[in-house]
């Protein structure tokens, strides 16, 4: 029986949570990928990465954008463990698409995927208009290898107009920066208690 035609969300789970760990099983887990229940979507993942089912890459892939915003970095991590290169790609592209909601998923994708390589698109999205992206983008950064410019960029959102990006960039430079009392010395006066 299809998993989708159980009636309630923890029969399809348990029903994921059966299949047998096995390339057999790839294609019913990629069908419960889109599951109406994050937690039986979520199941599914993990069980696609567990087993290795590279070949159903492409098509996880293709649902990185049409999945629940919730979903998507679980995506994103199952490609990572399936070894998927494209997956940084897409996302990286999809940091300039004219949705906010899009190009926060991107930045949550490129969080998860974590390769120093996408560097370059995450540092021109801090310059995005919408704050929320602009937070996104920059936790996707402080978990990458950092160099100067992408600290310098981040450095100078800890004057952003908005108070949760400035949180965000301290947040950041915490983690990033050695000793990194000196860097934020200058913004102990935030007027926000957020930062």
């Amino acid at each position: 029986m299809p998993l989708r035609r159980k009636p309630d969300a923890t029969g399809r789970l348990r029903a994921v949570l059966a299949l047998h760990e096995e390339r057999e099983s790839c294609a019913a887990l990629l069908a419960a990928v889109d599951d109406p229940s994050l937690d039986v979507a979520r199941a599914a993942l993990e069980r696609l990465a567990r087993v290795g089912c590279a070949r159903e890459a492409e098509a996880l892939r293709e649902r990185l954008f049409a999945v629940d915003i919730g979903l998507a970095p679980d995506c994103a991590r199952a490609l990572r463990a399936l070894g998927d290169r494209e997956s940084t790609a897409v996302a990286s592209v999809r940091l300039a698409d004219p949705l906010p909601s899009i190009r926060k998923t991107a930045a949550l994708v490129l969080r998860e995927l974590a390769d120093p390589s996408a560097r370059e698109a995450p540092c021109a999205a801090l310059a995005d208009p919408n704050a929320s992206v602009r937070v996104s983008v920059i936790d996707a950064l402080a978990r990458l290898p950092t160099d100067d410019a992408t600290l310098t960029a981040i450095g100078e959102l800890l004057h952003d107009a908005d108070s949760t990006v400035r949180a965000s960039a301290v947040d950041a430079v915490a983690r990033l920066v050695t000793a990194p009392g000196s860097t934020l010395s200058n913004i102990v006066d935030d007027p926000s208690p957020k930062v």
